[in-house]
């Protein structure tokens, strides 16, 4: 080779990127990656205490693949108690029900009409009643948890709320620093077209 030749190697030079991040945007992505190995993870092999529902838009009324995925979860012995969220369907920093979404009493109706008995069936409450939003149903989901003596939990959402009810409970949890096991679980049916 001559001088101005360079080889592939001494052309190619790998970069090492340099991360400037600050904890807190290290502690988010730790918490990103983990919540996303959960979602795409398997489901859990042996049962667990209780399913956490996040799925009650007016949206998530129409669908049934989020209840049905619940009924086989519970009928199956996987769960042991389904967890409701903690909102009346009213609209965030009101009190009015079932405005923007439907009831936990809709939810409740539903799986007892499929088969879940009542007494199955774990309504949690929110930590403030007019802060109906996803890390706040969380947070009561994990308050009702800890209060039961619970220690494993599966979230249960459609696919477009699972990946952000994940991240808000893996928050929760390593910021509370609570002691569960979680996992996260979305209808494979859910026709986006029906409407």
């Amino acid at each position: 080779m001559s001088g101005e030749e360079q080889s592939d190697a001494d052309r190619i030079k790998p970069v090492q990127p340099t991360i400037d991040a600050t904890d807190t945007e290290k502690l988010y992505y730790s918490q990103f990656l983990k919540a996303q190995k959960m979602v795409l993870n398997d489901r859990p092999t042996q049962p667990v205490d209780a399913a956490l529902f996040f799925g009650h838009s007016w949206f998530d009324g129409e669908k049934w693949g989020v209840y049905q995925l619940m009924v086989d979860l519970y009928k199956t012995g996987m769960v042991k108690y389904i967890v409701l969220y903690g909102s009346h369907g009213q609209r965030f920093g009101d009190t009015i029900p079932n405005v923007v979404a439907p009831s936990k009493d809709y939810a409740r109706d539903r799986l007892v009409k499929m088969g879940v008995p009542d007494v199955h069936i774990i309504n949690s409450e929110l930590p403030e009643p007019t802060k109906n939003n996803t890390p706040s149903e969380g947070e009561g989901f994990l308050n009702t948890a800890q209060e039961k003596g619970w220690h494993s939990l599966i979230a249960i959402a459609n696919p477009h709320q699972i990946l952000r009810a994940t991240l808000g409970l893996v928050t929760l949890i390593n910021k509370q620093q609570r002691p569960f096991d979680i996992w996260s679980a979305a209808p494979t049916n859910t026709n986006w077209d029906k409407k």
